[in-house]
């Protein structure tokens, strides 16, 4: 049988944070707006949550990177919150990671900054099966 790859999209994940270079940044915080896009293939996929990837654990630890942490780039907020994905949640095969800053202190009109990384899994999927399981 050949894989059926899916795709589960967490999308507009919003959080106030304190990341940047400049001193106001840190002092006031901004909001930060998070898109992950999961990919692993469905094909033995059962109706039961261990059988998945648990997106309330995705989001539980989207949301400590982006609050509990301060990164002075968004690119590396974006690349530590993909290899935290990734190494939690090894059924995974490939994650995008979207880290919007829509009100960046730029001189000018714009609608939005974003750093974007795709990162893959390194290693064989469905080793955390029973990590998940027991997280619930």
């Amino acid at each position: 049988m050949t894989s059926r790859p899916g795709k589960v999209v967490l999308a507009g994940l919003e959080f106030h944070a304190r990341h940047g270079v400049y001193e106001e940044e840190l002092r006031f915080g901004a909001r930060f707006v998070v898109d992950l896009d999961l990919e692993w293939d469905f094909t033995h996929l059962s109706d039961h949550i261990d059988a998945t990837v648990n997106y309330a654990l995705v989001y539980e630890s989207v949301r400590h990177e982006v609050t509990e942490k301060h990164f002075k780039l968004i690119e590396m907020l974006a690349e530590r919150i993909a290899a935290r994905i990734l190494q939690e949640h090894s059924r995974l095969a490939r994650v995008t990671v979207r880290v919007h800053k829509p009100h960046a202190p730029i001189p000018g009109i714009f609608r939005d900054v974003y750093a974007e990384v795709i990162r893959e899994q390194v290693g064989t999927p469905g080793q955390d099966a029973a990590q998940e399981s027991r997280a619930g």
